[in-house]
């Protein structure tokens, strides 16, 4: 049952009028919601339209020309964006160049008893609340889609691909939050396009606005530091995870999952990027090996979280033309690790040795490195696919360069420092100051801080 207070809530983007009703206040134009997540840095954005015949039409264009191409849209007929911005004009998620949004697509008009009988900005009111009761902080935006609401967290900057396993994180939380709020599940990828406002859905007749905004001290949409909606809202927070990993270490045990998730979707889709940049740097690879490569990117895909079991196909196909441009792949040459990726998405696991273990496969780095026959010269282009001797030296040189950077003090006198900074963190953190304030008056990191109170 929703409460009363539902109805209204302050920070709503209805006025509400002597009698209660609610008054739209004109917040955005297409251009200027499009704006706040798809900054000009470079790259495209996908445009989806349906025509005359009801075939959905799609085009991309550089971002740089988003004012332009939205000016021209037909606000009469269905119109989609996408969230992300993309390296080139094919709009998957492989190709995703950064994202500066978290989003939900809730579907209210389903049937839920909170959402009957309220209209579009009460539902805006609802699903406020709804954060505040989960605690969760509220959405930059809210938009309406014609029938249900798209709230988005807007970032203060733009994420690079390479955290898309922490944003896919972060997304899987959110729609288990709201799931019994009608939040749709399969509405959760860095590839995925929502409703252009003010444009109208055939399939209620009603035009998509802005109805709910969360304003922050400049009047303007509330924006969010990545990292610190992270630890807000995930179950742990990097350094509670780093905390966990540093107590395994010392106790000889050894960590086969991280409870966030993120942290080994972030391992899958470096084998994912290591495996295109061998690609890259052979300019193709042998007829021999083309399933292998494609088979290995495609489970390293599902295991990044980075595809659903609707898009697997569709990546699948991108992926092969990257390998080879007039190859066409057999599907049913595919199979096993579909198979596999649909018992994982049934929470299936395989146990061994007391530990459990996804379906999909985890071959070991020498393995790939064996398979690929990757050189040395090849491993100074990579993150994961490296030999022992390769990551020793780099662990060499980056130990090097952290003593360089200390000042190679004498260890007493830096261990010394060390205490004096734990002592002044933990100092200021019992006066109540947050850790993102301790971390700017001390000129640190926020996990150097995090170090330094868990000493």
């Amino acid at each position: 049952m929703v409460s009363d207070h539902c109805s209204t809530l302050p920070g709503s983007s209805g006025l509400a009028t002597p009698h209660g009703h609610f008054v739209q206040l004109p917040l955005f134009n297409p251009i200027d919601e499009a704006s706040l997540y798809l900054p000009q840095n470079g790259g495209y954005f996908s445009l989806l339209v349906r025509g005359e015949e009801g075939k959905i039409l799609q085009h991309s264009y550089p971002v740089k020309e988003l004012a332009r191409v939205l000016s021209l849209i037909d606000v009469g007929r269905d119109t989609w964006i996408s969230q992300a911005q993309f390296w080139t004009t094919l709009r998957r998620v492989v190709n995703v160049k950064s994202i500066s949004t978290a989003f939900l697509d809730i579907d209210s008009y389903k049937g839920y008893e909170w959402a009957v009988g309220r209209n579009p900005e009460q539902l805006s009111d609802c699903f406020m609340s709804f954060c505040d009761d989960e605690g969760i902080p509220r959405p930059s935006i809210t938009n309406f889609s014609g029938q249900g609401l798209q709230p988005k967290w807007l970032f203060a900057s733009a994420l690079p691909r390479a955290a898309l396993p922490r944003w896919n994180a972060l997304e899987k939380h959110l729609v288990k939050k709201f799931d019994q709020y009608g939040a749709d599940p399969h509405a959760k990828d860095a590839a995925r396009v929502l409703r252009v406002t003010q444009t109208v859905s055939s399939k209620s007749g009603k035009v998509c606005r802005t109805v709910g905004m969360t304003a922050g001290d400049d009047g303007k949409p509330l924006v969010y530091d990545f990292d610190e909606l992270c630890e807000y809202i995930l179950p742990l927070s990097r350094a509670e995870l780093e905390e966990r990993r540093h107590y395994a270490a010392t106790k000889g045990v050894k960590v086969l999952r991280k409870d966030n998730g993120f942290s080994l979707q972030t391992l899958n889709w470096s084998r994912l990027e290591d495996l295109r940049m061998l690609l890259k740097l052979r300019g193709g690879i042998d007829e021999g090996q083309r399933m292998e490569m494609l088979f290995y990117m495609m489970n390293f895909l599902a295991l990044s979280g980075q595809v659903t079991l609707a898009t697997f196909y569709r990546e699948a196909s991108f992926i092969a033309a990257e390998i080879d441009p007039m190859w066409t792949f057999r599907s049913a040459e595919l199979r096993t690790v579909y198979a596999k990726f649909q018992a994982a998405m049934r929470g299936e696991k395989i146990s061994l040795n007391g530990y459990e273990f996804t379906p999909l496969y985890t071959p070991k780095t020498e393995t790939l490195v064996d398979l690929f026959q990757v050189t040395d010269e090849e491993m100074i282009h990579m993150k994961t696919l490296i030999s022992e001797d390769v990551r020793r030296e780099r662990h060499r040189i980056s130990e090097m360069n952290a003593r360089r950077a200390a000042g190679a003090i004498p260890r007493a006198d830096y261990e010394g420092r060390a205490d004096a900074r734990a002592e002044r963190a933990r100092e200021l953190r019992c006066q109540g100051v947050k850790v993102s304030e301790i971390a700017k008056v001390m000129g640190l990191s926020r996990m150097q801080v995090y170090r330094y109170l868990n000493v």
